[in-house]
């Protein structure tokens, strides 16, 4: 079953086509092609959960340095967006503030995965762990009927209570949640035509690089 492109808001304005279709491509399509994972029958047995979440944190990452840019460096742009787009009202029960979730993204998941092979160094011996999970169900990945579920912007997918929960010294990111909420995250960037209007004239400046 084909993957099921995000529904873009600015579809006249080419240079931020351009941009979502790169998010697309390069991080958003491989994603639903491994959440098909693991597939025990072709031998296929790893669950690569910290590859799902480490590309969606990039993908979002890449987009507020292209099409967000608010914030003086990029841990203000990284946050600003979750803040402002990511669909934290769709939260079962709603209990996080964005900017929290924003912060937990960003300190335990985005750099420790970048800079720190996912372990916190820099919280010292008060560090706090960080775990990714995946639903799998039978050693098997989700079907595509699930996936496509995940790929529709007004349902979410209740596999798991919450985005982020924590359990005593440990926060838990589970990805499928994550992946539905990345792409209503794109979506609703892309409807905010301000913004799209200087990303488009922002990226004409680099037409020669894309």
């Amino acid at each position: 079953m084909p993957y099921r492109p995000i529904t873009n808001g600015a579809p006249d304005l080419p240079r931020v086509v351009h941009a979502i279709h790169r998010l697309e491509r390069y991080y958003l399509e491989p994603v639903s092609t491994i959440l098909r994972l693991p597939m025990p029958h072709y031998r296929l047995t790893a669950n690569y959960h910290f590859v799902i979440a480490q590309t969606l944190l990039t993908a979002i990452a890449g987009a507020s340095t292209t099409l967000f840019r608010e914030g003086r460096n990029d841990r203000q742009r990284f946050e600003g967006i979750i803040v402002k787009f990511y669909p934290w009202n769709k939260e079962p029960g709603n209990q996080m503030a964005p900017i929290s979730g924003a912060n937990i993204l960003y300190e335990l998941f985005r750099c420790p995965f970048v800079h720190d092979l996912g372990i916190n160094l820099d919280q010292g011996t008060h560090t706090v762990k960080a775990k990714v999970l995946r639903v799998i169900k039978n050693d098997k990945g989700l079907a595509w009927n699930q996936i496509r579920s995940l790929e529709r912007r007004q349902r979410r997918l209740e596999m798991k209570p919450t985005l982020i929960h924590r359990e005593d010294d440990t926060v838990v990111l589970h990805v499928e949640p994550f992946y539905w909420g990345t792409r209503t995250l794109f979506e609703s960037l892309t409807r905010d035509r301000p913004r799209m209007e200087m990303a488009e004239a922002f990226l004409a400046r680099y037409a020669h690089a894309i």
